[in-house]
C-alpha cells in the first residue's frame, strides 16, 4: 500500500508534471493532486508515501509512476473529472462546431445544453 490519503495538494511536489502534457488555457485545471502518506513498511522501515497529478483529459489515462527517492512514488493521469466545468463547456462547443462542420447532426444531452449556456428552447 502506498498510503492513505491525506489530502489535496497543489502538485508543488511533482516536479515537471505541468510541462508532461498539460494543454494551454487549462489553468487551475492543471495542478490538483492527490496526496497519500502513512503506506506499508519499505526500505529501512520508511513508511511508503506518494502523490498523483490529475490533469484534464477527454479519456482516463495514466501518463507516468515514478519513484523519485526511496518509498516514495509519483504518477500523473489525465481524467475528464479533472475538467472545470467552463473547460467541458469549451470543449463541448468546439465539438458542436466541428460536428456541425462535417455536416452532421449535433444533439448534445441536457447536461451537455446546460454546459454549452442553452435551455431546451434554444437546442436546435
Amino acid at each position: 500500500l502506498v498510503g492513505n490519503f491525506v489530502g489535496w495538494g497543489s502538485g508543488d511536489g511533482v516536479a515537471g508534471v505541468a510541462a508532461q502534457g498539460a494543454e494551454p488555457g487549462q489553468g487551475a485545471e492543471a495542478g490538483r493532486e492527490m496526496r497519500f502518506a502513512g503506506g506499508d513498511s519499505c526500505v529501512g522501515g520508511l513508511a511508503r508515501s506518494g502523490s498523483v497529478r490529475f490533469e484534464c483529459g477527454e479519456t482516463d489515462e495514466l501518463l507516468w509512476v515514478t519513484e523519485p527517492g526511496a518509498c516514495t512514488y509519483r504518477a500523473a493521469m489525465r481524467s475528464p473529472a479533472a475538467c472545470s466545468v467552463a473547460l467541458l463547456g469549451h470543449r463541448l462547443a468546439d465539438l458542436r462546431k466541428a460536428t456541425r462542420a462535417a455536416g452532421h447532426e449535433f444533439n448534445p444531452s441536457l447536461e451537455g445544453r446546460a454546459l454549452l449556456g442553452e435551455t431546451e428552447e434554444e437546442a436546435p
